[in-house]
């Protein structure tokens, strides 16, 4: 069965304003084994190798000609979408999805090329959300659920690819090489 561009592109919608509309809910506190509560983290370039975290891979594609970002967020309990702040990266929404639809990350695409007001169209390109998990380290898989619904666990990697207009989300996984690896205790 041959999905069509627009049911794939509305299923995206309506899984980011779920997202959304959850992220509005009051928050419940997620504890952290220290007992604190929306534990932030501390912040490192490169990968959480030894340290525990979580691992966020920022890759701006190809025609961007930047390099791909990699930052550690060590001792991080949040969402995918809290990754961003844990790691001192921007991110910003549009104005009908602001938290959990990544218009822009990092300042990328500029401004000149995506205003943010509305979703952008499938001409102008757009990010893609992937993970990867310690029980498959070097798997990166496309999120089915939006940055603002995900938990990532201790170990894992957080990927965001910019996907050139025409492109294939699922074809076009950061290309960073995963290497999620297990917490030690």
């Amino acid at each position: 069965m041959k999905l069509s561009l627009r049911a794939v592109l509305i299923g995206l919608v309506a899984l980011v304003a779920i997202g959304g509309l959850i992220s509005m809910l009051p928050a419940t506190p997620n504890a952290s084994p220290s007992g604190s509560t929306r534990a932030s983290s501390n912040w490192f370039d490169g990968e959480c190798k030894n340290q525990g975290g979580v691992t966020l891979v920022v890759d701006f594609g190809v025609a961007s000609k930047k390099p791909a970002l990699v930052r550690c967020a060590a001792s991080f309990f949040g969402t995918g979408w809290d990754v961003f702040a844990a790691t001192a990266v921007s991110v910003a929404g549009t104005n009908s999805y602001p938290s959990g639809f990544a218009c822009r990350i990092a300042d990328w695409p500029t401004v000149a090329e995506q205003s943010c007001a509305d979703t952008p169209s499938y001409s102008q390109g757009h990010w893609a959300y992937f993970y990867a998990l310690p029980k498959e380290p070097t798997i990166w898989t496309l999120s089915g659920a939006g940055a603002a619904m995900r938990k990532p666990e201790c170990g894992s990697y957080e990927g965001w690819s910019f996907v050139e207009p025409g492109q294939n989300s699922s074809a076009n996984p950061p290309r960073v090489p995963a290497n999620a690896q297990y917490c030690k205790d």
